[in-house]
């Protein structure tokens, strides 16, 4: 299916697999979760697309610690 959507001014997008929401770490071992990442997406939104990037590697570096990763982790932003 094809959706098209019309944006007004300038937009950003963000699209993500479930990896990155679901990737359990830091000190009690819980899921990053949603409302963590909207967050996150939130606080770094007007910064340029290259600092939001290492912020959300940084992040997950953090949360992750010494753990092995076994999920896929994919997060797509676009600006227009």
């Amino acid at each position: 299916t094809n959706h098209e959507i019309e944006l007004e001014g300038p937009a950003t997008i963000y699209m993500s697999t479930d990896g990155y929401l679901e990737k359990l770490g830091g000190e009690e071992g819980e899921k990053f979760n949603i409302s963590r990442f909207e967050k996150l997406l939130m606080e770094m939104r007007e910064k340029p697309m290259h600092e939001q990037k290492a912020i959300m590697i940084h992040t997950m570096m953090e949360l992750k610690g010494s753990q092995r990763q076994l999920d896929d982790m994919l997060v797509i932003g676009m600006r227009f």
